[in-house]
């Protein structure tokens, strides 16, 4: 008698097991949603490489498309803006990407060749995961764009956003700068600095999870910079 009631409370606590279990799957499935698609150029030849970003004001999530052009991503349920990168190809943005519990979106993405100059974007922008980070942060570093890329000591390096007054800092003698901020969003850089030309960084996001490290390279007044 005692086995066959040890039995039944082992069945109980089984049964329990596997509707928490399934439960907890049902509840994740419906807090996250799919975003997949293709990458090619605008004759269809598929582009493997690509690197595709996903921003929202609370994270960025990066993958590269496979062999096939493919792409995926399964992140939570929320607002996103996608961003398709290739080398010598225009930069595709897709606004207003909505994420809903369980479901799937699937975007084709066709790239534009782009004539660009030798040297590229005068600023690097990568997102950094960082759990010890409670506020939204961008920091970063100024070199001179002559041989060697020497930081640049004393650049006032102005940060922009849509919807707050500019903040400035000053590099420190490594050329670093550090910002937090409390509205995360859309934002950019400009660089000032007696005996250089004033340069500005392309749009870039802070997000409220992990860190934005904004690396970039200021011109002497009057020099020419031969790119490789």
């Amino acid at each position: 008698m005692q086995r066959g009631k040890h039995s039944g409370a082992l069945m109980l606590i089984a049964a329990g097991i596997f509707l928490l279990t399934y439960l907890g799957q049902a509840v994740a499935t419906q807090q996250s949603g799919e975003i997949n698609g293709v990458v090619t150029d605008e004759f269809s030849n598929v582009i493997a490489g690509a690197t595709i970003h996903l921003y929202s004001l609370d994270r960025v999530v990066q993958t590269k498309s496979d062999a096939t052009g493919h792409f995926r991503f399964n992140v939570p349920v929320g607002s996103y803006e996608l961003e398709v990168a290739y080398s010598s190809f225009k930069t595709k943005t897709i606004d207003q990407v909505k994420v809903s519990g369980g479901l799937s979106l699937s975007y084709a993405v066709s790239l534009q060749i782009d004539i660009v100059g030798p040297c590229g974007p005068p600023a690097s922008v990568s997102y950094e995961p960082s759990p010890a980070i409670t506020d939204p942060v961008v920091e970063g570093v100024v070199v001179d764009s002559g041989a060697g890329a020497k930081p640049l000591r004393g650049v006032e390096v102005r940060l922009f956003h849509t919807s707050d007054k500019p903040t400035s800092h000053l590099t420190n003698e490594r050329g670093e700068f550090r910002f937090s901020v409390h509205t995360p969003g859309r934002y950019f850089i400009q660089i000032v600095r007696p005996g250089y030309q004033t340069d500005q960084s392309q749009q870039f996001w802070i997000t409220r999870e992990g860190r934005t490290v904004v690396r970039m390279r200021q011109v002497k007044v009057g020099w020419l910079i031969a790119c490789q």
